[in-house]
């Protein structure tokens, strides 16, 4: 007998693979979307407006990512 057993997945990997497999159609759609933005992106780098965009818009992920990390730390300690 081999001793790495496969061991069932716990109820909270279940029930999040589950929902992966009921909404597969959005991700589909996202990769498809995510496909075309980029592809229509890598073709417009001549104009830099793109490259202004980007920065703006990753410049807004840090900010709220940072936000929500802050209302996250704070919120476990209590």
């Amino acid at each position: 007998m081999s001793e790495f057993a496969l061991s069932p997945l716990p109820a909270e990997e279940v029930a999040l693979f589950g929902d992966l497999k009921r909404n597969w159609g959005w991700l589909l759609a996202f990769g498809i979307l995510s496909t075309v933005l980029g592809t229509i992106g890598l073709g417009w780098t001549a104009s830099e407006g793109l490259t202004l965009i980007t920065v703006l818009f990753f410049g807004w992920l840090l900010i709220v990512g940072g936000a929500f990390q802050l209302v996250d730390a704070f919120s476990a300690v209590s």
